[in-house]
This record gives structure tokens, C-alpha cells and sequence, in this order.
């Protein structure tokens, strides 16, 4: 077969011109990966991961606000369960800074007043997402209800978004206490731990949980722990220790600054 001779300049346009071909195509898949994510990303992060669970039939969480976490890393206030197994956040303070979680158990006709009063709030006829804003709290409720499932997201600042009966809703939830309930002691909980290489430590409280050693926590992102007295251990140190109504902050460790957020699992993970 004959070979086909190139001269330098014609060796120069075809080079032009796949590199051109390459840099467009590039720039088009970037183009529709940051649409696609921009649509998604600020209401993706409160759903639930997958379907939710058969046997939990209420759930709320709260997250949004700026520099949000990922949903894998945030603690719902409030499960349900379908045997009535419910555990939730009680409230220490009026500003929601401080918490503990509680487990206890809702009786049926408990429940069916519970899913009564959500029915009666229209929540299922209310959109899936509400966005008055940027940067601000966002809320998470979702619902299973004779054979329906519906999760609703808003991002808002509660009485100023017109959406008086969701958070009639999160305050119903909010306030839940039962007589009986006892403190959760989590069976397990996972550390995420990330390094700020270039922040200043030394205004920052010294970490007080010596049995987790941070720096090498970080090294693969996150810590799961189950020996009860670490976990103790561990939640006395982030105890009062909230940001965006999840437990995290910053600490000081081996004059290096990391970030902590805990996540705890409950009894169904």
C-alpha cells in the first residue's frame, strides 16, 4: 500500500484541528456535567440514599445551609418505625444549639394521631422542593402513609416563606417526647475526620478524645467506631459542639486544625 506523504504544514493543521476536536468535546461533556449537577445537587443532598426503608415511616432531617454535608454524614432528628420504635433529638435549648438523642416507643393509636395530623397539614399535596434562598437551613420530611411515600425539602427560614403547615409539621416532630423514653446510646457511630493544611490551630480547643487519634483518622476520611467507652469518649468531647443542627466542629491536634462531624447510627444501621 502507498504511503501518503505530509508536508509540515499540512502535519500542523491536522494537529490544530484534533486538538481542537479534543478541547470541544471536553469542554461539552464539562458542560453537561455541571448542568446535571447544578439541578441536582442542592436537593440531592437531603434525600434519602435509595428508597427508604419499609419499616421506617416518618423521618426528618435537617442540613443545608453553607458548606452543607453530605447526607451519608448527617444524623436524621427524627426515625419512626413501623412497630412504633421511634428516636429522636430532644431539644435542650430554644435555639436547637444543644441536643441529646432519646429512644422510646409510640403507641398505635400514637401514630395513627401522628399520620393524622401530617394528613391534615396537606403535606402530600405539597411539592417535592422549595428553595427560598441560598445558604440557609433546609429540612427534609418524608412520609409513608397508606401506601404512599413522599419526601418534601425545604430550603427556607421557618415564617418567612409562607409554608405554615410544613413547619407546623417540623415543630409536631420537633417537640415529640415520650414519658418513658431513655437516652440513645449509639452501638455505633462514624468520625469523619478532614485536615486544613493551611489554617491557623492555635485559637482552637485541644481535642480531648485521646483513644482516636485524628491524623490518622484523616488519612482515609473517616473512623468507625463501636467500642462503647471510645464512643463515650467521643460524644463528651462533641458534646455542645453543633453546627447546622448536625454534630460538628473544629479542633486542634498535634498543632494541626481538623474538622469532625459524627454521625450516628441508629438502631436499624
Amino acid at each position: 500500500m502507498r504511503k501518503i506523504k505530509m508536508n509540515s504544514k499540512t502535519k500542523i493543521l491536522i494537529g490544530i484541528l484534533v486538538v481542537g476536536i479534543v478541547l470541544f468535546g471536553g469542554y461539552w461533556i464539562w458542560g453537561i456535567y455541571q448542568v446535571s449537577k447544578e439541578k441536582g445537587e442542592s436537593i440531592s443532598r437531603l434525600l434519602p440514599e435509595g428508597p427508604l426503608k419499609k419499616d421506617i415511616i416518618i423521618e426528618k432531617i435537617t442540613g443545608g445551609g453553607w458548606a452543607p454535608l453530605p447526607e451519608k454524614q448527617i444524623t436524621p432528628d427524627f426515625r419512626l418505625y413501623d412497630d412504633g420504635m421511634v428516636v429522636y433529638k430532644k431539644y435542650l435549648k430554644p435555639d436547637q444549639t444543644e441536643f441529646k438523642f432519646m429512644i422510646g416507643k409510640l403507641s398505635n393509636s400514637d401514630i395513627s394521631e401522628l399520620l393524622s395530623f401530617i394528613e391534615n397539614q396537606q403535606f402530600f399535596e405539597l411539592q417535592d422542593h422549595y428553595v427560598y434562598g441560598n445558604d440557609i437551613p433546609a429540612v427534609s420530611i418524608t412520609i409513608r402513609r397508606r401506601g404512599r411515600l413522599k419526601t418534601v425539602v425545604v430550603e427556607g427560614i421557618k415564617g418567612r416563606d409562607g409554608l405554615a403547615n410544613f413547619w407546623r409539621i417540623c415543630k409536631r416532630l420537633d417537640t415529640v417526647d415520650i414519658d418513658d423514653g431513655i437516652q440513645y446510646n449509639p452501638q455505633r457511630i462514624t468520625l469523619f475526620v478532614y485536615l486544613f493544611k493551611q489554617a491557623n490551630p492555635k485559637g482552637l480547643s485541644l481535642w480531648p478524645a485521646q483513644r482516636v487519634d485524628l491524623e490518622q483518622a484523616s488519612r482515609s476520611g473517616k473512623l468507625i467506631i463501636e467500642k462503647q467507652e471510645t464512643i463515650q469518649q467521643v460524644m463528651e468531647a462533641m458534646k455542645d459542639r453543633t453546627m447546622g443542627n448536625q454534630i460538628t466542629n473544629f479542633f486542634r491536634f498535634r498543632d494541626r486544625e481538623y474538622q469532625i462531624v459524627v454521625k450516628i447510627h441508629f438502631p436499624d444501621e
